[in-house]
């Protein structure tokens, strides 16, 4: 009998990975697909623009709509599974970025993706899985009384965010800048810092309410760590928003959420005290993990270094390779022609022939008022 209810327990906690696995891919796709929607049929950093049509917000309500299902996620997969899944992105947006918005993807874009794709999967598959199934408020408090170390992840991990404010600066207060992928990679950064802060505040919500069910709503610091998690989600829609404006979309997006695995899996480590079940083994092959995903986001910014201005001049000019995309979201097709000349034609003046009339030559014709013909030149 108590074999039989171990392998129910077992066979629940399958199906809940599995669940969870599924929303969090299903809620990934929603998401990027709506960033690119946003991306193809405006400038996404002026959400108040007047100039923002129905379609517009309906991509921002798409976007929304992923959100909410991956944080729905967290509830059923424990969160290295969730962190793992959530790797899909990268994949999904580079194709998206490359046959939507006809960015360039190199050959050390595509081996720099793969690094980082790697990387992640070390990260979650080495990283200790906390056991805690509920909190209870006490035990909560708990965790920041009894160690430093959660107040330390957290500290560590916003020191790093802040390193990138610099160079988002730059690249908002200096539109010259935004070719270079410095701005973008800091954007993605701060995007993934803030997502990670959401995912742990709120997974932490939903402990304390599968440990006290509806009377956790009655509870203030139920709601500090709600508002955590709203402000997580508010910070990284601000980053989220305009680094997608302003630089592309493949730096952006797989700089993020290679920043909010790593993020994530630090603060989950400090906050549940698990860095002392580190082995040796599983300690080096997370160091290397991260060591790979830092490189491989190096990788894309060599790559969009060395062909900065040849990938402006290509966005500029090259629409989506996907006309039905451009079409759905609005947007005219671009004319393949050359472009039309508005510059003023240079004039000259026209020689005056000797008049017919008798005229002396050079003199002016009556009824011309003694000014000279201006004739452009026709090239």
């Amino acid at each position: 009998m108590l074999g039989n209810s171990s392998n129910v327990d077992v066979a629940d906690k399958i199906a809940d990975q599995l669940l969870g696995s599924v929303l969090e891919m299903t809620g990934v796709a929603i998401t990027v697909v709506g960033l690119h929607g946003m991306k193809v049929h405006g400038v996404l950093g002026r959400a108040l623009s007047c100039s923002k049509s129905a379609t517009w917000y309906a991509y921002v309500g798409l976007w929304a709509l992923g959100q909410l299902i991956q944080l729905l996620a967290v509830e059923f997969a424990t969160e290295p599974v969730i962190a793992s899944v959530s790797n899909f992105a990268i994949v999904c947006n580079a194709v998206l970025a490359h046959y939507v918005l006809g960015e360039r993807i190199t050959r050390l874009d595509a081996i720099a993706i793969a690094v980082m794709i790697g990387g992640a999967l070390l990260v979650v598959s080495f990283v200790p899985e906390p056991t805690t199934t509920s909190l209870q408020l006490a035990e909560l408090r708990a965790l920041f009384v009894a160690s430093a170390a959660p107040l330390v992840g957290l500290l560590g991990t916003t020191l790093l965010a802040a390193a990138a404010i610099p160079a988002a600066v730059r690249s908002a207060l200096h539109p010259e800048l935004r070719t270079a992928p410095h701005g973008g990679i800091a954007f993605g950064v701060l995007a993934g810092y803030a997502g990670a802060i959401s995912i742990t505040t709120s997974k932490i919500c939903w402990l304390v309410f599968d440990a006290i069910s509806f009377a956790s709503l009655a509870q203030p610091l139920w709601w500090f760590y709600a508002v955590c998690s709203f402000a997580g989600e508010l910070l990284m829609v601000a980053a989220l928003f305009n680094g997608m404006s302003w630089h592309e979309a493949s730096i952006v997006v797989s700089t993020y959420y290679i920043s909010m695995t790593i993020c994530g899996a630090l603060q989950g480590l400090c906050i549940f005290g698990l860095i002392d079940t580190f082995r040796a083994a599983s300690a080096a092959a997370f160091a290397f993990g991260i060591a790979l995903c830092v490189g491989a986001v190096y990788m894309l910014a060599l790559s969009r270094a060395v062909h900065a201005a040849d990938e402006a001049s290509l966005t500029a000019a090259a629409p989506p390779r996907c006309e039905w995309w451009r079409a759905w979201c609005g947007r005219p097709r671009r004319a393949s022609g050359p472009e039309p000349l508005t510059a003023p034609l240079p004039m000259v003046e026209a020689a005056v022939a000797p008049s017919s009339s008798g005229g002396k030559p050079g003199e002016q014709p009556q009824g011309l008022g003694g000014s000279h013909h201006l004739h452009p030149i026709v090239q």
